[in-house]
């Protein structure tokens, strides 16, 4: 179905290099591929779906899409016209019943209605609360409360085709301008892990050798000083032949913690004579060629996704990538898009991670991106549900729902 142009699924591209799909016997599904390709499981893992119900149906339009059947522990029973949606456990559950009877999922305009909503106890479980109330709820005993280290890090993107950004002593005088663990105290509270890269540490391509940019505003003054930008006014800003050095950055304004993060990066940079000019926007749609060229970016505090698989960063660094509108960045270092091909077929575990290893330090070394911080996110359970340790790790398996339960 995937395949299938009518269908015109999101996920096709995964599946490009799918030659064919075979059942061999009833234990066994093979797949074969138009040319090798290792984390192939990666890219087609999918959820199954019933065959009988959409075979030879228009699948955007069928009514599965508002009453989905599965094969997991709870069914699906019904939609609200208030958008809550209504679970039941699953009688055939292949592991037997579940503990919980039943499940309602409820929907909220914002973070302050959900946590209104919590504070009444109106619900049990919130996945994804803010840091403020996390700090709240974790003091509270009627509440079991998580925060959770995730592979979703922010960095500070260049388009390298700028003259300032040009000079790679500029770029790392950005790097030693910006205190790390400050920016996580600042606006994480501390919550949060100082990245060196593309690759999460717990990462099959991360590479341990690699020390983060020490915090050394000194030695990124120096740096100014030698690529010719000196400062020459009151104001503090730092000029080369009658330029001032600035640097104009994209920041989603949906964000408080986006804003809060260029906030104190402009007060950081301030400290070593570089302005820094923050262009806020409202929706990914306005990020055209011609939006970037009027407001003359230079770049784009982003929040990136590491992934299972070191190959899934490609897409965001690899240096022959077309040139999209929310794409400032392009790694022009070819090496590194050589070695995301190595990475692909290589069989060998240490050696593919040792591809992927080289690829990290390239991209550290060439520093097309300032990278800053992993971000933690936060949970909270009504503590009156038990056994549901096994559920908040960073992969949050949904299936071990079926083992909580309420002591009477």
């Amino acid at each position: 179905m995937i395949v299938d142009p009518k269908v015109d699924s999101p996920f096709k591209e995964s599946f490009e290099l799918v030659r064919d799909f075979k059942v061999i016997d009833k234990h066994t599904f093979q797949v074969i591929l138009k040319k090798p390709f290792v984390s192939i499981m990666c890219r087609l893992t999918k959820e199954i779906i019933p065959k009988h119900l959409l075979d030879k149906t228009d699948i955007k339009n069928s009514t599965f899409n508002f009453s989905p059947i599965g094969t997991g522990p709870f069914k699906f029973k019904e939609l609200t016209k208030d958008n809550t949606i209504i679970l039941e456990y699953n009688p055939d559950y292949y592991e037997g019943r579940p503990n919980i009877e039943r499940i309602i999922i409820k929907t909220y305009q914002d973070s302050q209605e959900l946590w209104t909503a919590l504070m009444r106890r109106e619900v049990a479980f919130v996945l994804f609360i803010e840091r403020e109330d996390y700090e709240v709820v974790k003091e509270d005993d009627t509440f079991n409360s998580y925060n959770l280290p995730v592979d979703h890090y922010y960095a500070l993107c260049y388009d390298l085709n700028t003259p300032v950004l040009e000079d790679i002593r500029v770029r790392q005088a950005i790097a030693h301008a910006i205190s790390i663990k400050a920016l996580i105290n600042t606006v994480s509270g501390g919550h949060g892990r100082e990245c060196i890269g593309l690759f999460d540490p717990e990462c099959l391509g991360f590479n341990p050798s690699i020390r983060p940019f020490e915090y050394n505003p000194e030695k990124a003054q120096k740096l100014l000083v030698e690529s010719g930008w000196l400062e020459q006014d009151e104001d503090g800003i730092r000029r080369n032949q009658g330029k001032i050095l600035e640097l104009k950055v994209l920041v989603d304004a949906r964000s408080d913690l986006q804003k809060k993060i260029a906030m104190f990066i402009r007060q950081e940079l301030q400290e070593i004579g570089m302005a820094l000019k923050v262009v806020l926007y409202n929706d990914d749609y306005e990020l055209t060629q011609e939006f970037l060229k009027i407001n003359k970016i230079q770049a784009h505090l982003k929040s990136f996704i590491g992934g299972v698989d070191p190959d899934q960063s490609e897409d965001d660094w690899g240096c022959e990538k077309m040139r999209v509108a929310d794409k400032l960045w392009i790694n022009k270092n070819v090496e590194v898009n050589k070695l995301f091909e190595e990475g692909k077929v290589e069989q060998d575990k240490e050696k593919r991670t040792q591809v992927y290893q080289k690829i990290q330090k390239l991209i550290c070394n060439d520093q097309p991106a300032c990278f800053l911080y992993f971000i933690v996110d936060f949970h909270t359970i009504s503590a009156k549900f038990k056994n549901t340790e096994e559920f908040f790790t960073p992969i949050m398996p949904f299936h071990t729902i079926k083992d909580w339960f309420i002591k009477e």
